[in-house]
């Protein structure tokens, strides 16, 4: 689904029953996307801990073979600049925006909604969404 905020928020005044047909389905395809985000995001948070754990535990015991110790600021600055923790983190701040992006579609798409109660009210259509 291409998400075009302009056109999924634009009210027809003159086809305001196919406007209520269309407003539940925008927002059903909009919440799902959001919901899938968010389970992408919660699969990507895990990968990362996962990948964070196993990364100190070797630097810990490649610390200890060398006679040092891994102090917790050692293994946090290593972690760090580890290439594939860093992708998985850009990875989930593009996440995030994108899910912060589709919940102000969603809370666009529920004012779209109130407009479009008023407007059939205003035109003495008895629809109710």
């Amino acid at each position: 689904m291409k998400l075009d905020p302009k056109e999924l928020l634009r009210i027809d005044k003159d086809n305001l029953d196919e406007e209520f047909t269309k407003q539940a389905l925008n927002y059903y395809q909009v919440h799902e996307l959001y919901a899938q985000c968010g389970k992408e995001m919660d699969f990507l948070a895990q990968r990362i801990s996962i990948s964070e754990a196993d990364e100190a535990s070797d630097f810990r015991k490649d610390q200890l073979k060398a006679g040092g110790k891994a102090t917790a600021l050692a293994i946090e600055h290593h972690l760090a600049h580890q290439p594939a923790l860093m992708e998985m983190r850009r990875e989930q701040i593009e996440l995030k925006n994108k899910r912060e992006t589709l919940q102000g579609l969603l809370r666009g798409l529920e004012h779209k909604k109130e407009c479009l109660k008023s407007f059939a009210y205003s035109y003495g259509r008895n629809t109710i969404m």
